[in-house]
């Protein structure tokens, strides 16, 4: 299961964007909460990141911190969570700008495909996710 450590969500704005990601979703995870700058918070935040900052995003071996590498990751890993919505997504975008419906499914599938293939292709040199 998925760890997201953050910190306070009054706070800390970079936190609450991957957790809306999550929330809005449907994606279960664990919080983790720490209090910035309050005790031992450079030792909790230790123990998830190299970092020390939050957010901090832990599925089983792979560590992303930084809110935009999270999101991006959270795309490509969950990317069919899109395709299974896509008529909604296609619907969305016929109203909100204008798309004609013939074009919309373009607007869906290029970015899953293109994650999907940049992921892989990230995979080929360095056998490994590269540090954000």
């Amino acid at each position: 299961m998925l760890t997201l450590v953050i910190g306070n969500k009054n706070y800390s704005s970079w936190s609450l964007r991957p957790w809306i990601y999550l929330k809005q979703h449907g994606i279960a995870f664990n919080e983790v909460n720490v209090l910035l700058y309050q005790g031992d918070y450079q030792a909790q935040l230790a123990r998830y990141t190299p970092a020390g900052k939050v957010p901090v995003l832990v599925d089983g071996a792979t560590t992303v911190w930084d809110s935009l590498a999270i999101l991006e990751y959270l795309a490509e890993r969950f990317a069919d969570l899109a395709l299974e919505h896509q008529d909604q997504l296609m619907n969305a975008l016929i109203e909100e700008i204008g798309t004609p419906i013939n074009l919309t499914a373009n607007h869906v599938d290029t970015p899953v495909n293109f994650l999907r293939w940049f992921a892989e292709e990230a995979w080929k040199p360095w056998k490994c996710l590269l540090p954000s």
